[in-house]
């Protein structure tokens, strides 16, 4: 896939750090490209439905000021799919969903990992799947005593 993003697939969807920053975060960037399609999928390993997965992003939207017809057009076709990333068919699904060329983001909680050493081994298995060069960076946020 190549070309201008056109959907934004957020893997952690009901943690807080989707709720308090990314969500926000892609509220104001809508309303700096208003004339821009997005389609935005939330997932997570939970069920949730539609109506609470849209009242999430309405208040993310409303805690940033977004408001108007960006806000009502992504309100509208937003949707919450559940899915566990570790399967291989539910991974697929949730990719087959996304229209067009995707940005997919992990927003994962902290800790991330066991200890440090399951922080790296997470990090290198989720380097497979979004090589480095396709990626923003490492995940590595394991919090715990350091020797």
């Amino acid at each position: 896939m190549s070309g201008k993003i056109s959907t934004i697939l957020i893997l952690g969807a009901r943690g807080d750090l989707a709720g308090r920053l990314l969500l926000p975060a892609v509220g104001q960037l809508m309303m700096m490209e208003p004339h821009r399609t997005l389609h935005l999928i939330g997932s997570g390993s939970r069920e949730w439905s539609n109506d609470a997965w849209r009242q999430r992003v309405k208040e993310s939207f409303d805690s940033a000021t977004v408001t108007g017809d960006t806000a009502d057009s992504v309100l509208k076709s937003t949707t919450y799919l559940r899915g566990d990333v570790t399967d291989p068919e539910d991974l697929q699904k949730l990719i087959d969903a996304c229209q067009g060329a995707p940005a997919i983001y992990f927003a994962l909680e902290k800790p991330f990992g066991t200890n440090e050493a399951s922080a790296h081994a997470l990090n290198q298995q989720l380097l497979k799947l979004v090589p480095r060069n396709k990626s923003t960076g490492s995940i590595i946020s394991w919090v715990g005593p350091r020797c």
